[in-house]
């Protein structure tokens, strides 16, 4: 079977038990963290690719250093792919859970960049108004982006927004360079 259609089966199977189980948020999140963890930490890495420790082991051993933080479904997942040495699958099946979360929830993925921090309140507002205007659930996440001299921009699913004072200062360039 090829791997892409390996991976979407698996992040199928995912999908349904953790929506069984009510915990699709929950499940998603464990999986980006141990993206994270695979990405950044090398000693991580190598504990999900040795083939010394059993995959009954490394599930206790994951649910043990990270706690709260991981699920149980990924967790098993987890040490399904480490026992199936199908580690490379795992960034694959990841997006594709995304994927399938993102349809069959409605769900708009939307990233919010800002200049600095602003207060919960008005983060809360931003967030409804998306929510109404778009008429679906939002996934949301707030970035800090050092570069902005002030406004914001919008990424909502593939849709880029520049609302950025530096985007409209270079649109006012262009215009006067026009006249």
């Amino acid at each position: 079977m090829r791997p892409d259609k390996k991976a979407h089966l698996y992040a199928q199977a995912l999908f349904n038990v953790a929506r069984q189980t009510d915990s699709i948020l929950t499940v998603r999140d464990s999986l980006l963290m141990v993206a994270f963890l695979l990405k950044k930490d090398a000693v991580f890495k190598v504990f999900f690719q040795t083939t010394k420790i059993t995959p009954v082991d490394r599930v206790s051993i994951l649910c043990q250093v990270l706690q709260d933080r991981c699920h149980i479904i990924a967790a098993e997942f987890f040490a399904l792919l480490a026992k199936r040495k199908e580690w490379k699958l795992f960034i694959p099946t990841l997006r594709a859970y995304q994927t399938i979360q993102r349809s069959e929830l409605d769900l708009a993925t939307v990233t919010v960049y800002l200049a600095s921090r602003l207060d919960v309140g008005v983060i809360e507002a931003i967030e409804q108004t998306l929510v109404a205007r778009l008429k679906k659930t939002v996934d949301f996440t707030v970035v800090v982006d050092q570069s902005l001299l002030g406004g914001l921009k919008l990424r909502i699913g593939n849709l880029f927004v520049d609302g950025s004072l530096q985007h409209r200062l270079e649109r006012l360039r262009q215009n006067m360079l026009q006249s």
